[in-house]
């Protein structure tokens, strides 16, 4: 979590932190300058132990449900976040029709969008993908997968988007995946009736 309603954490955190030097400070001077109030205060304290207790463990109860709370909001957003950077990688908008469209989009229609977008200097690549769900056999081991996405992507438009990487070559998938040469996967070098397979389904199928 980086704000609170709209505010950085950093500063309620200064402003927090601001504030109770300034309680402090002053309860300071009031017990260095009235003596009598410090001891009234105190005196409930050691009278009723078991009230100062009770009060005690309720705002520490407080404070780790709120804080408990902010601990799952942080988990939730950075798995949703970080799950839709793994579905979607470099690709930031998604263009799709329902299957019932009798004209579908064409080529013709990502050559309009491309055009579109050519003078915008924050679109780095537009490009056309074919999705279809295919059964996916693994004839050796005799394994499958009932529902696989097969996906056509051109390989002409397809390199501003990053290029693949491939799972079985590189051990640690990270940023320097995508500068390792050995860890990436060109679509040119696919003969006819090859694919890549994801790591997921290959898991699946061997």
């Amino acid at each position: 979590m980086d704000s609170l309603f709209g505010v950085s954490l950093t500063s309620i955190l200064s402003g927090l932190m601001l504030v109770t030097c300034l309680i402090i400070a002053l309860l300071i001077y009031i017990g260095w300058r009235h003596r009598l109030l410090l001891s009234m205060g105190f005196r409930n304290v050691i009278r009723r132990k078991t009230q100062t207790a009770l009060i005690v463990i309720g705002l520490m109860l407080s404070t780790l449900i709120i804080s408990a709370a902010f601990a799952t909001g942080d988990t939730v957003a950075y798995s949703v976040t970080n799950g839709t950077y793994w579905n979607f990688g470099n690709v930031d908008v998604i263009g799709e029709v329902k299957r019932d469209s009798p004209e579908g989009i064409q080529q013709k229609h990502v050559e309009q969008v491309r055009q579109h977008f050519a003078s915008n200097e924050n679109v780095d690549g537009v490009t056309g993908t074919v999705k279809a769900y295919v059964p996916a056999i693994n004839l050796d081991q005799l394994l499958s997968s009932p529902q696989a996405v097969l996906v056509g992507i051109d390989d002409l438009s397809f390199e501003a988007f990053g290029p693949l990487i491939s799972v079985s070559e590189c051990d640690d998938l990270n940023t320097n995946a995508l500068e390792n040469i050995n860890c990436q996967l060109d679509v040119k070098n696919l003969e006819k009736n090859e694919a890549y397979v994801t790591g997921l389904l290959a898991e699946e199928i061997q």
